[in-house]
Formats: structure tokens, sequence, C-alpha cells
């Protein structure tokens, strides 16, 4: 097994219509067992690292590679690095996809292709459960909270 869990070797990859790549011979590994955090300014290539790393985007030049393996770009590949690498964007309320925390869980599962029993159980209200430091309104109110706070649920 790879002592690097996520490795970018010289990864290139330009917007259509841009004068510029957005990321341009981008080499980077992330340690095995490891928390990495990645900061930068607005527009420096964050998103797009992740949308990389998450197989959403394919760079047009380089290699990315997951537990040491190059990343492929089929379906079976794709929901097992998914599994492990999870995209919560900057305003999260535009990736709910339902109306109700249960339904918008569940469909996560559903892309699993967990068994109906199992979504059913994991995505009841019973099982879910959202905590915060913050005070203010509960989470399950119908507060600006709330939204912010599903897709993370759905990602974890």
């Amino acid at each position: 097994m790879s002592k690097w869990i996520l490795e970018f070797t010289n990864v290139i990859y330009d917007y259509p219509c841009s004068l510029k790549p957005a990321i341009q011979g981008l080499t980077l590994r992330v340690p095995q067992g490891y928390r990495c955090g990645l900061i930068g300014q607005n527009g420096c290539g964050k998103t797009t690292f992740f949308l990389l790393a998450n197989g959403l985007y394919q760079a047009q030049r380089g290699l990315i590679r997951w537990q040491g393996k190059p990343v492929q770009y089929n379906r079976r590949f794709l929901m097992q690095l998914r599994q492990h690498i999870g995209l919560v964007f900057q305003n999260p309320e535009h990736q709910l996809v339902a109306t109700t925390v249960e339904e918008d869980i569940s469909y996560g599962l559903q892309n699993l292709g967990l068994p109906e029993p199992v979504i059913a159980s994991k995505s009841s209200p019973g099982n879910i459960t959202v905590s915060s430091n913050r005070t203010g309104p509960p989470a399950d109110s119908q507060s600006q909270f709330r939204p912010k706070t599903v897709p993370y649920c759905r990602m974890l």
C-alpha cells in the first residue's frame, strides 16, 4: 500500500475560454493517516483541486493517484473514490437535492446501491443528528442553519 493517499503529479487543468490554466503543473502528495488543510486566495485553484481529486473533473495532463492507483474515470472506481472524498461547496444550500433532510440523505445512500431497508433505517429521523457549537435555533428548525448542514450530513 502506498504511503500517500492522494497524489497529483504535474497536473494541468484548463477551464474552457480561460486565458490561463486553473491548475498548472501541480505536484502534491497527501500522506496516509493525516488530516490536511488547503488554504489560499480566491481563484487560486482550491475548488478545482477538489473537483479533480473527486473525479468530477479530469486532468488534461498529468497523473492523479488515489491509494497508489491512477484515478480511473469509470463508475465503479469513482463510486469507491467518492466514498472517501466528500465535497461541500461554499454555498452548501445550493447542493440540496430534496425537500427534507431524510430525502436528501437517502439520495446519497441510493446512489451507493444500498438495499431499501438499509436506506430507510439510515435516513430515518431518529438516526439523523446534527449538532453544533453554534447558538441559536436547533438544526431541525426551518432556519438558515439546516440547509447549510444537510450536505455535511449526507457526506458523512
